[in-house]
C-alpha cells in the first residue's frame, strides 16, 4: 500500500505526540498544583492531535464520515494551545503585582478563546456539510473564531512583554516568549485557510507541505519550548513554591544587614 503525503504526515503526528504526552503527564506530576492547568491544556490538545492523526489515517479509504471528524477534530485543535500558553503565563506571572496580569484578565482571555472554538467548530461543521447552502455560514463563523484567536494571542504577547518588566522572569516566562512568534505564523495559517481563496490553503484538500511548514512543524516547536521550558523550571511544591526555596517573607527576613547595624 503506497501512503499519500496526508497520511505520511499523520503518521508522524502520532510518533511525535505519544511520548510528548507521556512528557506531559511526567511534568504535571512533577510541578504538582501550582501549574497544572498548563499541562492538562497541553495534554488536551495532544489527545485532540493524536486522535485526529488516527482518524486522518483510518481515513485514506474513503470513508467521508472519518475525513469530515478529523477536518473537525484538527480545526480545534489550536484553541487547547491556546489555552496552555494562558495558563501557563499566568503562572509564570505570579509575582506580578499589575492588575492587567491579574486572574480576571486571564478569565476573560480563557472565555474569549473558548467562544472561539465554538464558533470554529459550528464553522467546521458547516464547511464540511453535504448542504452547499451552508457553506457560506461556515466560513463566517470560522472567520470570525479565527480572528478572536488572533485578538487573544495579540493580547498575551502584550502581557508576556509585561510580565518581563513587572515581575521576576523564570524559564517558563521565557519558553512563552519564545513560543510567541511560532504561534503568530500558525494562526497566519489558519487566516490563509479560512479568508484566502487560493487551493493551497483548501480547508478540505490544501497544499499538505504547507500544512506540514506552517502549521504542524510551528505546532510541534511549541510543545518542545514548553516541556523543555518545563523540565528546566524547578519542581514546586504545593507551599513553598520552587523546591528547596524559602517563602518570599522568610528570605527576605534572612537578608544581612547593612555593616555597623545590629538585628
Amino acid at each position: 500500500m503506497i501512503l499519500d503525503t496526508q497520511t505520511k504526515i499523520s503518521i508522524a503526528e502520532l510518533a511525535f505526540y505519544v511520548p510528548a504526552f507521556v512528557a506531559t503527564v511526567i511534568l504535571l506530576l512533577r510541578h504538582g498544583n501550582t501549574s497544572r492547568m498548563g499541562w492538562i491544556f497541553l495534554m488536551i490538545f495532544m489527545i485532540l492531535r493524536f486522535t485526529g492523526a488516527g482518524m486522518e489515517i483510518s481515513s485514506a479509504d474513503g470513508n467521508t464520515s472519518i475525513t469530515t471528524a478529523s477536518l473537525i477534530v484538527s480545526s480545534i485543535g489550536i484553541s487547547p494551545l491556546l489555552l496552555s500558553t494562558q495558563a501557563i503565563l499566568k503562572n509564570a506571572s505570579e509575582s506580578s503585582r499589575s492588575f492587567l496580569l491579574s486572574s480576571w484578565v486571564f478569565l476573560a482571555l480563557h472565555i474569549n478563546t473558548i467562544l472561539a472554538l465554538g464558533l470554529t467548530i459550528a464553522g467546521a461543521e458547516d464547511l464540511t456539510s453535504a448542504n452547499t447552502d451552508n457553506t457560506g455560514n461556515g466560513r463566517t463563523l470560522t472567520r470570525v473564531g479565527v480572528l478572536i484567536f488572533l485578538a487573544v494571542l495579540t493580547v498575551v504577547t502584550f502581557l508576556t512583554i509585561l510580565s518581563f518588566r513587572t515581575s521576576i522572569p523564570s524559564r517558563l516566562l521565557y519558553a512563552i516568549a519564545l513560543s510567541l512568534p511560532v504561534l503568530f505564523v500558525r494562526i497566519i495559517y489558519s487566516i490563509c485557510v479560512y479568508f484566502s481563496s487560493s487551493a493551497t490553503f483548501s480547508f478540505t484538500g490544501g497544499n499538505a507541505i504547507v500544512e506540514l511548514c506552517m502549521a504542524i512543524l510551528m505546532e510541534f516547536i511549541v510543545v518542545i519550548i514548553y516541556i523543555v521550558g518545563g523540565y528546566s523550571q524547578r519542581a514546586t511544591s504545593q507551599n513553598n513554591g520552587p523546591q528547596g526555596a524559602a517563602p518570599l517573607e522568610r528570605r527576605q527576613q534572612k537578608q544581612p544587614l547593612p555593616y555597623g547595624w545590629n538585628a
